[in-house]
């Protein structure tokens, strides 16, 4: 009865064991907010920016191909999910205090993944539909089309790319880059990445249907550049109040936390036991 009525079981005559418990236990809830809060802007931006370019296009082909939809759904739910999920977490973790029943999505996870799906959904807009009378292309001419969609592509990886910098932190703090030079397999996954994006820009014309020949250096400043606006845009959203946004998004929580009590209440006493003994 005892160990069933408890939340930690000491196996070893320590109470030391208490303490990696919580931290691992910490550990691991911060490596799984922090692949949301990386990959919900992501999946919102490119869903949304492939619906409405391909409805806007006399074709019906979206901005973003099948192939690089692909690549790019490879870095949202593999690479740097991996490099997300193997961040080092130090013992800094212990000096938060504790929470009843925390949501998985707190309220400053709301503000980047919102702020982010903005900031990526409406550059990829401004480049598909100003890119010609911003870069001078006319869209009428199939290569400079290409041209453009190469842009719009690498550009929304670039995106991916910096947010997951921003995606390091969960709080307000400012400062992504803190201990980042301790996290060896996540520079290590980020730099793979960007070297094979690199690879397809200049060899991967005939299966990720980008430009021949790969883009200059103008168009890849303006790329990565743009992109990089992603971190001061992090840096801006982090600066709105947290009350604000639990304002909002209470409700929100407190439905979810309905449901999942009618779910657990709709379990038979035969599945309550079970699910206790794991």
């Amino acid at each position: 009865m005892a160990k069933n009525a408890s939340s930690i079981l000491l196996i070893y005559e320590s109470f030391d064991t208490i303490v990696k418990a919580i931290r691992w236990s910490r550990s691991l809830t911060d490596a799984v907010r922090r692949c949301i809060q990386f990959q919900l802007p992501g999946i919102i931006a490119v869903v949304l920016a492939v619906v409405i370019t391909a409805v806007a296009d006399k074709d019906m082909k979206p901005a973003i191909g099948a192939s690089q939809l692909l690549w790019i759904c490879l870095i949202l739910n593999t690479i740097a999910a991996l490099a997300l999920a193997t961040n080092t977490s130090p013992i800094k973790v212990l000096d938060r205090k504790p929470e009843f029943k925390p949501s998985l999505i707190t309220s400053n996870m709301w503000k980047m993944i919102v702020g982010q799906s903005v900031y990526q959904l409406t550059v990829t807009l401004i480049l598909y539909f100003d890119g010609p009378l911003i870069l001078g292309h006319d869209t009428s001419d199939l290569a400079l089309k290409t041209k453009l969609n190469t842009i719009i592509f690498n550009t929304f990886f670039w995106m991916q790319i910096f947010n997951a910098l921003n995606s390091r932190r969960l709080d307000n703090n400012l400062n992504i880059f803190e201990d980042v030079h301790r996290d060896i397999s996540f520079i290590c996954i980020i730099c793979v990445a960007a070297g094979i994006q690199v690879v397809i820009i200049l060899f991967g014309s005939a299966a990720f249907q980008t430009r021949p020949g790969g883009l200059d250096n103008i168009d890849w400043a303006i790329c990565v550049v743009t992109a990089s606006v992603s971190l001061i845009w992090g840096g801006l959203v982090r600066l709105i109040p947290d009350p604000w946004i639990f304002r909002i998004v209470e409700p929100f929580n407190e439905l979810v936390q309905r449901l999942r009590g009618l779910a657990c209440s709709s379990r038979s006493p035969q599945d309550e036991d079970e699910y206790n003994g794991y």
